[in-house]
């Protein structure tokens, strides 16, 4: 039932992080398949140096990754704080709205004897309501999932031209997808066809 849904699903997210936790320490195998690839290595690379052959061992940087048990520094998560401060605004107002709407819909009670019918058909109902838009949001996230890639490909290979082309070519698909979207709920909602449906 729920609860071995719960424990399954806790179990499995716990399994995962003690396994990511143990690549980025380099105690596990990582994609490659070698122990510890995610730290130094040497790699040797030929080169010519004064019109003679010359080979040396070069030692790549990598980034190392190491899981401790402190408080990172205000120093070092004030950046991260910073980027992603307008993401953590947007869900907290998104968070209260939907936890106020789903409020309103418990409180709404008629004066008879059936108030508490009333309040679970207006529960029911809200719920109905924010699994279409939940739907019609899932839609729109693997369209941003999408261009935010090719966004960042972009911006990395320094190709401005391709970072503009993209965001054009994103922000059309995501005007139509939001007037289909849009539409679509409006017919189904006057023709009455979702009403009945659920």
């Amino acid at each position: 039932g729920p609860m071995g849904a719960g424990i399954a699903t806790t179990t499995a997210e716990w399994i995962a992080a003690l396994v990511f936790l143990g690549v980025l320490g380099g105690k596990l195998p990582s994609a490659d398949g070698e122990i510890g690839s995610n730290s130094a290595r040497r790699r040797t690379q030929g080169g010519k140096d004064d019109g003679g052959d010359d080979t040396r061992n070069v030692d790549e940087a990598i980034l190392t990754v190491t899981p401790v048990l402190q408080l990172p520094k205000w120093t070092d998560i004030r950046p991260l704080v910073v980027a992603s401060s307008a993401v953590f605004l947007r869900t907290v107002v998104l968070q209260v709205a939907m936890s106020s709407a789903a409020a309103m819909a418990a409180r709404a009670s008629g004066s008879d004897m059936m108030s508490s019918a009333g309040a679970s058909s207006s529960v029911a109902a809200h719920q109905v309501a924010l699994q279409l838009w939940l739907l019609c949001s899932f839609l729109c996230d693997a369209l941003a999932t999408a261009s935010q890639a090719l966004v960042a490909d972009g911006i990395g290979r320094g190709d401005s031209d391709s970072v503009r082309g993209v965001s054009k070519t994103v922000f059309q698909w995501g005007v139509g997808l939001g007037l289909a979207l849009s539409s679509i709920l409006w017919l189904g909602t006057s023709s009455g066809v979702l009403t009945d449906f659920f």
